[in-house]
């Protein structure tokens, strides 16, 4: 997104792809620009939806009815053979795997850990892409919080050794201040999304970061 921003792009918007409508989506794709200029619309998670009739008339939206605009599809994971046909021909489809720094980061985030938790992070903004880093940063913190709120019976998903990391990592935080970051990365998520956002989303990061 922002290497959209510095390429020229003013107008971007990002759709939640597991909840979107056919409504919400044509309007984001067929509405003129405030800016008068292309829009680049980004859509979270819609391959990977859960199997319904609004989830093939999105699909068939975006891959036959070519709208006008750039659209983007990012999935937070890998696609298989079958969710990738699904996508026009024409789409160019790129894989990019986490990185081992993305990982050191998120086990450093924890109270009166700041410079190790800024320096991690700004090495994984090197390798990767910032929305990615926020997107799992977030997942991070929901699972903290329901580490500290359940005491870990709502991760029983999870291997052992998985809900002991975390079990101890949300034990370095009090309540409050889990759900002070949590409210912090939402009002950070709905500025990006709604355009609202006066710094670009690494710098907001950096301030939210700095203040654990």
């Amino acid at each position: 997104m922002e290497k959209a921003r510095r390429s020229g792009i003013k107008d971007i918007v990002r759709l939640n792809g597991e909840k979107v409508s056919l409504g919400d989506l044509k309007q984001a794709l067929e509405s003129e620009s405030l800016f008068g200029t292309v829009r680049l619309v980004i859509i979270e998670n819609v391959l990977t939806r859960v199997r319904s009739k609004t989830k093939e008339e999105l699909v068939r939206y975006i891959a036959v009815e070519s709208p006008k605009g750039e659209v983007i599809l990012w999935e937070r994971k890998e696609l298989t053979t079958a969710q990738l046909r699904l996508v026009n021909k024409t789409a160019t489809v790129r894989l990019f795997k986490l990185s081992k720094a993305i990982f050191r980061f998120l086990d450093s985030i924890y109270p009166k850990n700041t410079g190790q938790l800024l320096g991690y992070y700004h090495e994984t903004l090197k390798q990767d892409a910032p929305e990615l880093v926020f997107y799992m940063l977030s997942r991070r913190v929901t699972s903290l919080l329901m580490a500290a709120d359940y005491n870990g019976k709502e991760l029983h998903a999870m291997q052992k050794w998985q809900r002991q990391r975390l079990l101890a990592q949300a034990g370095k935080f009090t309540s409050k201040d889990l759900q002070m970051l949590h409210e912090s990365l939402y009002r950070t998520d709905v500025a990006v999304k709604t355009g609202k956002s006066i710094l670009p989303l690494s710098s907001m990061l950096d301030l939210i970061l700095s203040e654990i």
